[in-house]
């Protein structure tokens, strides 16, 4: 699950210490945040919140890792509708498909830390205190034991956006009511277009963009409406972060594959065809 800004994915709670956007289609390690504080209990916590989240503050239990819905199912982040319950999935937040590691399975180790000093169980005690590297387990963060659990990871890719329908159709097969939604929710039509625009941004390049075409190749509410209506200032940033998204993407493939190269950012080095790099 994530959040929707601009056209790009955001964590929805813990906080995003450079506010970066998490790529679509490539395998993504998680990291630990820094321990912000502990409990009265002596649990580690971590700060939530603030840029590139779904914003607010606050404090989070440390367990490290990709946090992922089993079914595309989450009570907790309901906001309060008419009659004031919390009733209403936000209309900023979206859900996906990915794949995650999972050759090592943390599950025992994960629930041993769940043990007070007294030898009894306590569930929130619960959940490993590192990321749980090349595999998974499952926790649920809700002390509401009707809850679904979490599958926390130590790495994952995105592969799409699941559109409303989809999301429904899920949720109804494991036999649960779906969630209403906030007015003004994205809609299948919205959905589909971000996943054609992921799918394009692999493509090969065949023209040196500006700022302005990286804003808007990237922007579905723009493309949505036709034409742009960021300002120059806005999409000189926005296509700022792009290409230094880009960049950051290449090189984590390239260490992982133990290659080296060069990025070319204009088409002074280059020939023939070719001679209109992406961004």
């Amino acid at each position: 699950m994530f959040v929707l800004k601009n056209g790009q994915l955001y964590p929805p709670m813990v906080a995003n210490p450079n506010g970066e956007a998490t790529p679509v289609g490539v395998w993504l390690d998680a990291d630990a945040a820094p321990v912000t504080g502990t409990t009265k209990t002596g649990r580690m916590q971590v700060k939530a919140g603030g840029k590139g989240t779904q914003g607010g503050s606050g404090k989070l239990a440390f367990r490290p890792g990709w946090h992922l819905g089993v079914i595309p199912y989450a009570l907790q982040f309901n906001r309060k509708g008419e009659g004031g319950e919390k009733n209403l999935f936000p209309n900023n937040f979206v859900w996906a498909e990915v794949e995650y590691a999972k050759d090592v399975d943390y599950q025992e180790e994960a629930m041993s830390h769940g043990y007070n000093k007294n030898g009894k169980y306590q569930h929130s005690y619960a959940g490993l205190p590192k990321v749980p590297v090349n595999g998974a387990y499952q926790y649920r963060t809700n002390p509401n034991p009707e809850t679904d659990p979490w599958i926390i990871t130590g790495a994952m890719k995105v592969n799409r956006l699941l559109t409303p329908t989809e999301v429904d159709e899920l949720v109804k097969k494991a036999g649960r009511e779906p969630q209403k939604r906030q007015e003004g929710a994205v809609t299948d039509e919205q959905i589909e277009e971000l996943n054609s625009q992921f799918t394009q941004r692999e493509r090969e390049g065949n023209g040196t963009y500006t700022d302005a075409e990286v804003s808007f190749e990237n922007d579905p509410w723009s493309k949505a409406w036709g034409e742009s209506f960021r300002t120059k200032k806005q999409q000189q940033r926005y296509a700022e972060r792009a290409r230094q998204d880009m960049k950051a993407r290449v090189m984590q493939l390239t260490e992982k594959l133990g290659l080296k190269i060069e990025i070319v950012e204009g088409p002074s080095t280059l020939r023939g065809r070719k001679k209109k790099p992406k961004g």
